[in-house]
């Protein structure tokens, strides 16, 4: 695969300065797909997140989020997911400022997709039901309760399941906002009444329950790629080899119209060859 080979080579040092100096949006938004996709690569994880992966997001993002550019939100979103997956990158997520802020953000940004609040919610969830709880103070505090009962509200079963979750573990330590907040949230947990014991380490545990669905990694979403289908006006032009026409055998011992020689030139009669007009 080319990520381990890049992100032995350097590219985290690279993309990361870029993170702190880019002005340009359509630079900015492709630098974080990059980010995204380098953060696909579980086994290279401990190197990226040492390199700064966590920050450079947080550097792009909290820049300014491209006003124009719906899948700005949904990269921050995928990577801060993908670089959950692993217990050991907890403390990078909790500690640098402003990343789990971003997550709650997304989740309330009006032109947030329903995939982009999905990648938030399981996010979110595996920073909630770690075993260590740095990242369930962080989500706490950043009103995440509230957010997860927001999710739950108005995403599909599989949000329902990950932010009921997520809830179970976060509000023995982190009461509702209000009475209001509080008979929600009842309703949200409830959603999970069956879900199995196993459930809650199925993001978290990403290598040992890929063949669940749920540890598969995201790559980012850009604007820069081809087509799936060619435009209609295009020419298309397709030819076989066979069906060119067979040019005769020239033997340069025996030519009949030997090239003049003499004259300097490269051409007949000596005359250089000219462009074309």
């Amino acid at each position: 695969d080319m990520v381990p080979r890049l992100i032995a080579g350097g590219i985290m040092e690279g993309l990361k300065a870029m993170s702190t100096v880019l002005n340009d949006e359509t630079a900015k938004a492709e630098t974080l797909v990059a980010l995204c996709n380098v953060s696909r690569c579980l086994e290279k994880h401990a190197v990226i997140v040492e390199q700064g992966v966590v920050q450079a997001v947080c550097n792009l993002a909290l820049s300014g989020q491209p006003a124009n550019d719906p899948s700005f939100g949904y990269n921050v979103a995928a990577t801060l997911r993908n670089l959950s997956t692993l217990e050991s990158n907890h403390a990078a997520i909790v500690k640098t400022p402003g990343a789990v802020k971003l997550l709650v953000d997304n989740a309330r940004n009006p032109a947030s997709d329903a995939m982009t609040r999905e990648h938030v919610t399981v996010a979110l969830h595996n920073l909630c039901t770690a075993r260590e709880g740095a990242g369930r103070a962080q989500v706490g505090k950043q009103q995440g309760l509230d957010v997860l009962v927001e999710l739950s509200e108005g995403g599909n079963q599989r949000v329902k399941t990950f932010a009921g979750l997520a809830l179970h573990s976060l509000s023995s330590g982190h009461p509702a906002s209000s009475p209001e907040m509080a008979h929600r949230l009842v309703a949200c947990m409830l959603v999970i009444k069956d879900v199995e014991e196993a459930e809650p380490t199925r993001i978290v545990e990403a290598m040992n329950n890929a063949d669940k669905g749920g540890g598969a990694l995201l790559p980012g979403r850009s604007s820069a790629c081809w087509d799936d289908e060619p435009e209609p006006t295009w020419s298309h032009h397709i030819e076989s080899l066979l069906d060119l026409p067979k040019l005769p055998v020239v033997d340069p011992m025996n030519d009949p119209n030997p090239a003049p020689s003499g004259g300097g030139g490269d051409g007949p009669g000596g005359e250089k060859p000219r462009a074309r007009q």
